[in-house]
């Protein structure tokens, strides 16, 4: 719809494919991954995890990146109707509970078994965006360190 849009009535546009966010926030959400584990562990509650989801790979975007971006966008024009992945790493489930353990180390991991709701491991490349000058700083276990700081 955007680029039919940017095509028939010539308007500057970009769109941006977000990985799941991470990271301290005025405004913060626990139902992402990072940040919902991060919750649990502060609690002292045992972190669920889909079984089947465990070594899979997802992309994540730091939140201090999220923003970076943004004004990288707005300073440089960048609204040339391109698709930009926009995320600071790849990682698996089991590698975010790898980096929550360094900080918890009696941390509980509850294995559910449910039906697979995404059977696809995949990653994300941000190459084309960091063509742009970009360049991505985020830092998971910085922004899990800090997460579990402001929760405890």
């Amino acid at each position: 719809l955007i680029r039919d849009l940017v095509s028939k009535k010539k308007l500057e546009s970009i769109i941006l494919r977000f990985g799941t966010i991470y990271g301290t926030s005025p405004g913060m959400r626990f139902h992402t991954a990072v940040n919902k584990f991060c919750y649990q562990a502060a609690f002292k509650k045992p972190i669920t995890v889909w079984s089947t989801a465990y070594d899979q790979k997802r992309p994540y975007l730091d939140i201090n990146d999220a923003s970076r971006a943004l004004v990288h966008i707005i300073n440089n024009d960048i609204f040339n109707g391109e698709t930009y992945n926009i995320l600071s790493n790849n990682a698996t489930v089991r590698e975010v509970t790898d980096l929550i353990k360094k900080y918890c180390p009696g941390l509980e991991i509850s294995f559910v078994s449910n039906e697979i709701m995404n059977q696809l491991s995949y990653e994300v490349s941000n190459e084309k965006f960091k063509d742009t000058g970009f360049e991505f700083e985020g830092n998971m276990e910085k922004r899990i360190s800090e997460t579990l700081e402001l929760l405890q």
